[in-house]
């Protein structure tokens, strides 16, 4: 290859990553739902979006070039060794990952369970990565009410059931097992026993809530 050609090269790379910059990728990046973070391949932090700022507090006003790795540790008390790992084995391999870490909210003392992913994208001649983060608290708070319901129905003397709305079974508790075994059923008989109008319940306590 010439040597002239070599030498255009980086910049090429670098023209091509800056269009990230531009206002229609900017618009793109803030029009994003979750908090999202783009990495040039050194891995330091390239663009934040509006919704990563409101999340991630004061600490995400950070200049431009900082490495990612060390700014996510100090979120998460991670390893930054073990993050630039991960997120090289991206680059290389072209696959997106994801990870769960409980995020260190300084300011509050708190602890959030997020999601990261980060995934690759191709600009120009060269890769950046997008890093989204997911705050899993509601998620969380969903799953232990669901537990905390679970955890009464079985315990409950009725028999009760969760169904999805499609009419399928989900759940009986062991009430309604034994009442089921008591007339020489099993679960998997449970629909020879529902009732005929059983889809009407079920679409009246959706509509209703």
């Amino acid at each position: 290859m010439p040597r002239s050609q070599k030498k255009h090269e980086p910049s090429r790379r670098r023209a091509g990553i800056d269009s990230w910059r531009t206002p229609n990728i900017a618009d793109l990046l803030e029009g994003l739902p979750i908090g999202a973070l783009l990495l040039n391949p050194d891995l330091t932090i390239l663009a934040v979006n509006r919704e990563a700022r409101r999340f991630l507090g004061p600490r995400s006003r950070l200049p431009m070039k900082q490495s990612f790795p060390a700014f996510w540790s100090t979120l998460t008390s991670s390893d930054a060794d073990m993050i630039t790992a991960q997120l090289t084995r991206v680059l290389r391999s072209g696959h997106p990952i994801a990870s769960r870490q409980q995020l260190h909210m300084k300011r509050t003392g708190a602890l959030i369970p997020v999601e990261w992913t980060c995934t690759p994208h191709m600009v120009g001649d060269g890769t950046v990565l997008m890093i989204c983060v997911r705050d899993l608290s509601q998620e969380m708070e969903v799953k232990q009410e669901r537990d905390r319901l679970a955890a009464i129905a079985h315990e409950s003397p009725s028999p009760m059931i969760e169904l999805d709305r499609h009419g399928s079974l989900l759940y009986a508790n062991p009430a309604m097992i034994s009442l089921l075994s008591r007339f020489g059923y099993s679960l998997e008989g449970f629909p020879s026993v529902a009732p005929a109008q059983l889809m009407t319940i079920i679409q009246r306590c959706l509509s209703t809530g």
